[in-house]
C-alpha cells in the first residue's frame, strides 16, 4: 500500500490553524470593506501581509498532490517549495516590470478582469507575513486526522479573497454617446465623467487618495462620419443636457422626418408624416451576444437616443449609447461609426470569443477533466473505495449546480426571465459549489490524468477524444452565439444542453464498450521511453 501523504495532512492541519483562519478573514474584511472606506497606506499593505500568511499553505496542497510521494522527505520538499514559490514570485511581481506584466496578464486570463497589482518595492515589507505561516506549517500535526473538509472551506474562502480583491474605486455612469448638439461647423458629444483615485503619500505612510477626475470631448467636421477626442476639464454644466427622443425634423426640410423605437426599426416620412417607409431595421441591436461587449457598462440604454441632422452636411446622426452613432447621408447608405472607443462590436473577431464566452470556458474545462477522471474510476471501480466515489460524484453535482448558477446570472441580463428569489439561492449555491470544483475535482482530475499517461496508455486516445468531442458539442451553440448567428442566448443555451446530454449518453455508451475493468490486483506493465517495462502494481 502505499504511504499516506503526509504533506498533504500537514497543509490541511495547517489551514485549520487559528492564526491562518484569522489571515483569511482579515484579507476578506480588508479588501472588501477597509480599503474601500478607509483607504491608506496601511490598508494597502495589510492585505499583502495576510496574503503572504495564507498563501503557501493552498500552495502547498497543489504541491503535495503533484509531487510524488516516493521521493525522500516530500513533506519537507512540499514545505520549502511552496513558501519558496509564493515569496519568490510576490517579490519578483512587485520589483520586476516583465514579472509584473506577465503576472497582471495572467491574472486578467484568470479572473477576466484587471488586477489591483502594483509595481511597488515597498511591498516588500509584507515579507514577513511568510513567517508566521511557515512557523504554523511547522508546528501543525501530520496525522491523518479528520480535519481536511475544515481545510478546504478555508483553502477556498482564501482563494475567494486573492481572486476578488481590489483597491479603492471611483465609479461612474458610463451611458456613450447620448447627446448631440452643433458648435458651429462642428458636431459635439461629451463623454462620461471619469476619475481614478491616486494616493499622495510615501513610504511614511503619511498622505491621502485624491481623486482626479476629467472627461472627453468628441468633434466631428464631417457630419459623424470622423470623430476626435480631446481631455478636458471644463465644467459639465457648460454642455446641453439631451432628454431621449422618439422623432425627429429636418430642419432644412420639414417635410421630411424621422421616428424610431429603440432596437427595434428607424421610419422616415417624406410628406410631413403623412405616411412613413421602413427606413432601417435594428435588428442586429437585438443579438443578445452585444450585452457581453458592453458587460461592466450599466449606463447601457436601448438606442437611438437622440439624433440631429449637420447642418453643414445634411447628414441624419443618431447617438447609439455603447455602441457609437448611426450616420445618413442624404441619398446615402447607413454607417455604424466609432466615437472614441464607443463603437458597434464586430462579432466576427474570433480574439473576442475568450472574453465572451469566458465563463463557459471553465465550465468547458471542467467537463473535459470529470470525463477523464469519470473514465479512470470505470476502469479503476474494483480497487477504489466509496470516499473517492463520492468525490467524484461531488464534482459532477457541483458542475451542474454551478451551471445552474452562473447561466441563472446570464439569463437574467440577457433574458429577463428569472425570478430573484430562486435566483439568489442559484447563485450562492453556484459559488458554493465553484469552490468544491477547485478543491475536489482539480485534484481527482491531476490524479486521474497522471493515472491514464502512466498505466493506461492504450485507453487514453479513448478518453480524450471522447472529452475532446463532447466539449465541442457544449461550444458549438454557444460560440454560434457569440458570432450572432443564433440571435438569443436562451436559445444556445438550450441547443448546448441538448447536445451535451445526447454527447453524455453516447460518450458513456462507447467508453463502456472501449475500456476494460481492471480486477481488484493487476500487474501493469509500464514502458519508458527507453524501451524498457517493469512491472507495477495496479492495486
Amino acid at each position: 500500500m502505499p504511504a499516506a501523504n503526509r504533506a498533504l495532512w500537514r497543509a490541511a492541519h495547517s489551514l485549520t490553524h487559528p492564526a491562518i483562519v484569522a489571515a483569511v478573514i482579515g484579507l476578506l474584511l480588508n479588501d472588501h470593506w477597509l480599503r474601500h472606506h478607509y483607504p491608506s497606506w496601511l490598508t494597502g499593505k495589510l492585505g499583502d501581509f495576510t496574503w503572504l500568511i495564507f498563501a503557501p499553505l493552498i500552495a502547498a496542497l497543489f504541491f503535495a498532490l503533484v509531487i510524488p510521494r516516493r521521493i525522500e522527505h516530500h513533506t519537507r520538499i512540499v514545505g520549502w517549495l511552496s513558501f519558496a514559490s509564493v515569496g519568490l514570485w510576490f517579490a519578483a511581481a512587485k520589483t520586476i516590470p516583465i514579472a509584473h506584466a506577465l503576472t497582471a496578464t495572467a491574472w486578467s486570463a484568470l479572473v477576466g478582469w484587471q488586477g489591483s497589482l502594483r509595481l511597488d518595492p515597498t511591498d516588500l515589507l509584507t515579507l514577513p507575513g511568510l513567517l508566521i505561516g511557515a512557523w504554523v506549517w511547522s508546528r501543525a500535526d501530520d496525522s491523518p486526522l479528520n480535519l481536511r473538509p475544515l481545510a478546504y472551506v478555508i483553502a477556498a474562502l482564501g482563494l475567494v479573497g486573492t481572486l476578488a480583491s481590489d483597491e479603492p474605486y471611483y465609479s461612474w455612469v458610463d451611458r456613450g454617446v447620448t447627446c448631440l448638439f452643433q458648435r458651429g461647423d462642428s458636431l459635439v458629444t461629451v463623454g462620461p465623467l471619469e476619475g481614478v483615485y491616486e494616493f499622495t503619500g510615501g513610504m511614511n505612510g503619511e498622505g491621502e487618495y485624491v481623486l482626479e477626475q476629467w472627461w472627453d470631448e468628441y468633434t466631428s467636421l464631417d457630419g459623424g462620419l470622423t470623430w476626435h477626442s480631446e481631455r478636458i476639464d471644463d465644467d459639465p454644466e457648460l454642455y446641453p443636457d439631451c432628454e431621449p427622443t422618439a422623432a425627429l425634423t429636418d430642419p432644412a426640410n420639414p417635410m421630411i422626418q424621422y421616428r424610431w423605437q429603440p432596437e427595434e426599426t428607424i421610419e422616415q416620412s417624406v410628406d410631413g408624416g403623412r405616411t412613413w417607409i421602413l427606413a432601417y431595421d435594428l435588428a442586429v441591436l437585438r443579438q443578445t451576444v452585444r450585452i457581453s461587449y458592453n458587460h461592466g457598462k450599466s449606463g447601457y440604454a436601448p438606442s437611438p437616443l437622440t439624433g440631429i441632422v449637420d447642418a453643414t452636411t445634411g447628414n441624419l446622426v443618431l447617438a447609439m449609447s455603447l455602441d457609437g452613432v448611426l450616420v445618413r447621408p442624404p441619398g446615402g447608405t447607413w454607417q455604424w461609426v466609432a466615437v472614441g472607443g464607443y463603437q458597434l462590436a464586430d462579432l466576427h473577431n474570433v480574439r473576442k470569443l475568450e472574453g465572451v464566452l469566458f465563463f463557459h470556458w471553465w465550465l468547458v474545462g471542467a467537463l473535459f477533466f470529470l470525463i477523464i477522471t469519470t473514465a479512470v474510476a470505470y476502469m479503476r471501480q474494483r480497487l477504489i473505495g466509496s470516499v473517492r466515489r463520492g468525490m467524484l460524484f461531488a464534482g459532477w453535482i457541483g458542475w451542474g449546480i454551478v451551471w445552474l448558477g452562473f447561466n441563472y446570472c446570464h439569463l437574467d441580463t440577457y433574458e429577463q426571465l428569472a425570478s430573484p428569489s430562486a435566483g439568489m439561492i442559484l447563485i450562492i449555491s453556484g459559488l458554493l459549489s465553484l469552490a468544491l470544483l477547485l478543491v475536489i475535482a482539480i485534484p481527482l482530475s491531476v490524479n486521474a490524468v497522471m493515472d491514464l499517461m502512466r498505466y493506461h496508455v492504450r485507453q487514453s486516445g479513448h478518453v480524450l477524444l471522447s472529452s475532446f468531442s463532447l466539449s465541442l458539442l457544449y461550444l458549438l451553440p454557444l460560440v454560434l452565439w457569440a458570432r450572432g448567428t443564433i440571435p438569443r442566448y436562451l436559445t444556445a443555451l438550450v441547443f448546448s444542453l441538448i447536445l451535451t446530454l445526447a454527447g453524455l449518453f453516447a460518450t458513456y455508451k462507447y467508453l463502456t464498450r472501449v475500456l476494460p475493468v481492471l480486477p481488484r490486483r493487476v500487474k501493469i506493465i509500464r514502458i519508458s521511453a527507453a524501451g524498457d517495462s517493469d512491472e507495477v502494481d495496479g492495486g
